[in-house]
């Protein structure tokens, strides 16, 4: 018997046993075969193991995906969807289950987009903050340049009134800042207004933001997934690093 602890993995014994892919394949059978198809039976395996446990088979990787694909609960998954052939060797080499269930198959999300690649007179620039400022809901990722750029944002559709912007923010990072703690509601609203009051910028919401993609010419942001998918349009983009270092530890 198995059982996780302050994120250790102990025998009945309370001995420490040693973190190996092997001790995590024990556990997860153990999850597998009597916490899944028979949970109520086993409540003290539930509790101990899936409710509270954050075991992880490597606990010290810099970079912030092999963070979460080393975390025990990947090899709980009856199939992994991996965009690159990189990913399924990150998969191989740090997940606790290695690449047992990953299929290579390629970045699904965007066989919807299609572009048009529509034409307008003006020239627009999609502008897309990300929510990650320090002290939000990822201090792990912790990419967002906002509270660096705001100011600049609001001035952008002034300086190049010949442009037009669409304006995307993360659908969280206004949810933060207005925390008392941070912005606080009134001075959330009023950037947001002024953001909103500028005659050639939309101001864009939603789920769906292949539209934008595809009506813009171009994208300033430091969104990570837009970092990819953009490419995907074949347009310029830039990119707002906020720390060299990010480029080696969080990817």
């Amino acid at each position: 018997k198995l059982y996780i602890q302050n994120e250790q993995v102990k025998d009945d014994n309370d001995e420490l046993l040693q973190f190996t892919k092997e001790t995590m394949e024990e556990v997860l059978g153990a999850i597998l075969e009597n916490v899944t198809f028979n949970a109520q039976k086993n409540n003290d395996i539930s509790n101990n193991i899936i409710n509270d446990a954050k075991a992880k088979m490597k606990m010290h990787f810099g970079l912030y995906d092999r963070k979460l694909i080393s975390d025990m609960r990947y090899g709980l998954y009856w199939k992994i969807f991996a965009e690159t052939e990189y990913n399924v060797d990150e998969y191989r080499n740090y997940a606790v289950l290695g690449d047992e269930n990953v299929v290579f198959s390629g970045y699904c999300k965007m066989d919807q987009y299609k572009n048009t690649k529509e034409l307008s007179k003006t020239k627009t620039i999609m502008i897309a903050p990300h929510h990650s400022l320090r002290g939000g809901f990822n201090d792990m990722l912790a990419l967002s340049n906002f509270d660096k750029y705001s100011d600049l944002y609001l001035t952008l559709p002034d300086r190049y009134p010949q442009f037009n912007f669409i304006f995307r923010p993360h659908p969280v990072l206004f949810i933060f800042l207005s925390r008392e703690d941070q912005w606080g509601l009134q001075k959330t609203e009023e950037w947001i207004s002024k953001m909103k009051s500028k005659m050639n910028v939309v101001y864009s919401e939603g789920g769906d933001y292949f539209k934008e993609f595809d009506t813009s010419d171009a994208l300033i942001g430091d969104c990570g997934s837009y970092l990819v998918e953009y490419f995907y349009t074949g347009k310029p983009q830039c990119y707002l690093l906020k720390n060299s270092s990010d480029i080696e530890n969080k990817f």
